[in-house]
């Protein structure tokens, strides 16, 4: 599996998957690599679209991930995370909430 994909930022997209945000400057891409910035729903009440990074690390081989980060400041291998600006706290799916900022518009 290759783990590539495509998105096409139509109408239908928000009509089908109740998308009650829009996110300005999507175009349509027909060949999404892991680790770059996709759009994503966030399954919530309204449902949101939100950019995040597609990756492969779920379907990794047994052996380990495929490609590994390597600082070179420090020369020791690494994975980019997430952390608060505010407590400097790592992000997680289970630690973060989505709720509607001073851009959001009610739906239509």
């Amino acid at each position: 599996m290759c783990g590539r994909c495509t998105f096409q930022p139509t109408e239908e997209f928000y009509e089908r998957f109740h998308i009650v945000n829009r996110l300005d400057g999507l175009v349509a891409r027909y060949n999404i690599a892991p680790g770059q910035m996709v759009p994503m729903i966030i399954s919530h009440s309204p449902n949101r679209v939100v950019l995040m990074r597609w990756g492969d690390r779920w379907d990794a081989p047994a052996q380990g991930p495929p490609v590994m980060v390597e600082h070179r400041d420090c020369r020791h291998e690494t994975h980019a995370v997430q952390t608060c600006s505010h407590c400097g706290g790592e992000l997680t799916a289970r630690n973060v909430r989505v709720h509607d900022g001073p851009g959001a518009q009610a739906a239509a």
